[in-house]
């Protein structure tokens, strides 16, 4: 391989970990419309089927698509209806051939009569895989924010980039 070969690899593998790194937040995205607009199927579509949620170590957990859409259809999402605001974000994202780890914050709000209250504030881990070109959330961990589980989940966020 010569030298330009090299250059051009090296520049095509970072334009794919770019790429790789938009589609997981573009997850992200989808994923909080759907909670957002009470959309089940969509939400769920996001998700492994073999998928784990966990929310402030074990308090709720939901597995598999099936979990994410009975969490988007319980009564305590759908009593935020329709005024809630999910987001997440800033996080880190680290991609590593068709597995992510991204660390960040998600938040969730409640608008009404043009008066928002925050609802939650946490830190969370997720684990994205990709299969068939789209990624998939694999795995999320959700802590309140505050918390010492919390604070190990906002100090791997720090770590040096391999």
């Amino acid at each position: 391989m010569t030298e330009s070969d090299a250059r051009l690899r090296a520049l095509e593998d970072r334009l794919d970990n770019l790429e790789a790194q938009q589609q997981v937040r573009d997850v992200f995205a989808r994923f909080c419309f759907a909670l957002d607009s009470g959309d089940a199927d969509a939400a769920a579509s996001l998700f492994a089927s073999d998928a784990v949620t966990t929310v402030d170590q074990g308090r709720l957990v939901f597995r598999g698509q099936d979990g994410i859409r009975q969490m988007v259809r319980g009564s305590e999402h759908q009593s935020i209806l329709p005024g809630s605001s999910h987001t997440i974000g800033p996080v880190v994202v680290e991609v590593d051939g068709d597995q992510a780890l991204v660390i960040g914050y998600s938040r969730a709000d409640y608008s009404e009569d043009h008066r928002t209250s925050p609802i939650r504030s946490a830190v969370d881990l997720w684990k994205l895989v990709r299969r068939d070109g789209d990624w998939l959330i694999s795995e999320r961990q959700s802590q309140f924010l505050g918390t010492s589980v919390g604070q190990r989940l906002l100090r791997q966020g720090l770590q040096p980039r391999s």
